[in-house]
């Protein structure tokens, strides 16, 4: 289809899905604004006009304007991915079907699986190989109708990793005409290869990031948030909110990855270090949710994610939008 210039008329069902100029929270989620019989003009690859067809083309209806009849069908917003993983190599499918054979989480990591895995064969793959995947990986995510991504580095866990990573989603964006919106994810694990002892690497990582990572994250000029994992076994609450402080004194608003395997405080912790999102929210307790209480934070929950970790719990979403 040529140009920038369309009109989709006479769909069956237009879902609109309006913001108010503010996060969608409690009710307002049920929302859904469907117009029966709807359209949408495009001008210049910007919509101008969604509502009636009669309303739309009393407006837009100029002739020789490429048209779409959506009669039977239903429009609506590209979808929205805020938490993806993209850039990394290798594969761990042989974890799934250990996990499948009643392997922990923690038994895959113990040899060396997990996340880990995954870092030391991003740290050893080219950029040719990784901007591939990252090609790759978008063709898919936009034949599934999303057309804004959030992507994140932290699969280098080093300055020189953590920095060419993000130069590349920052080089992937000529890849793709989806929308992206880059995480710095130095935060993700404590390395296995610090030279100190177990008990020490978690506090000797977090200065890592906070004094070497982040002034030249925030020099580079590519990542639009800072992520940070709150997890048993992984951030404490205290490390986190430090790097948290830390990021929002430069100017790099804050995500948090919180209560994927276990009840880590990520939830209280993200509200009160002035995150936007908290992700994964799995193992965060109720107690937890109403202690907290109204929050401006977003709550992010990943069904598909707790799938894949072959857990039985699930986030209870319906309290935390009952918490608006």
């Amino acid at each position: 289809m040529s140009g920038r210039n369309l009109n989709v008329v006479n769909a069956a069902s237009l879902v609109r899905v309006r913001d108010r100029g503010e996060v969608r929270r409690g009710a307002m989620q049920n929302e859904l604004d469907i117009v029966h019989g709807g359209a949408v003009a495009i001008r210049d690859g910007v919509i101008v006009a969604a509502g009636a067809t009669s309303d739309v083309l009393a407006g837009f209806g100029e002739p020789g304007v490429p048209t779409i009849d959506a009669t039977g069908r239903s429009v609506l917003p590209g979808l929205v991915d805020c938490h993806s993983h993209p850039i990394f190599d290798g594969e761990r499918h042989d974890e799934y079907a250990e996990r499948l054979g009643g392997a922990s989480l923690a038994d895959v990591a113990a040899r060396g699986g997990g996340i880990w895995r995954s870092v030391v064969a991003t740290r050893g793959a080219s950029d040719e190989a990784l901007l591939g995947r990252l090609r790759w990986s978008y063709r898919r995510l936009l034949a599934g109708g999303i057309t804004t991504l959030e992507v994140k580095s932290g699969y280098g866990l080093t300055v020189a990793e953590e920095l060419r990573e993000l130069d590349l989603l920052q080089r992937s964006r000529s890849l793709t005409p989806l929308d992206l919106v880059i995480t710095f994810l130095g935060a993700h694990v404590v390395p296995r290869d610090l030279d100190a002892p177990p008990d020490q690497r978690g506090d000797l990582y977090t200065a890592l990031v906070d004094e070497m990572m982040m002034p030249a994250v925030v020099a580079q000029g590519v990542a639009q948030f800072h992520d940070v994992t709150v997890e048993s076994g992984y951030f404490t609450p205290e490390q986190a909110l430090r790097l948290m402080r830390r990021s929002l004194e430069v100017g790099l608003p804050v995500r948090v990855h919180a209560d994927a395997w276990a009840t880590s405080r990520g939830w209280a912790t993200a509200v009160a270090g002035g995150a936007v999102s908290a992700d994964h929210l799995t193992y965060t307790p109720d107690d937890e949710i109403r202690e907290v209480g109204r929050a401006s934070t977003v709550a992010v929950v990943l069904p598909i994610a707790e799938l894949l970790y072959m857990t039985d719990r699930r986030a209870n979403a319906r309290l935390l939008i009952d918490q608006n």
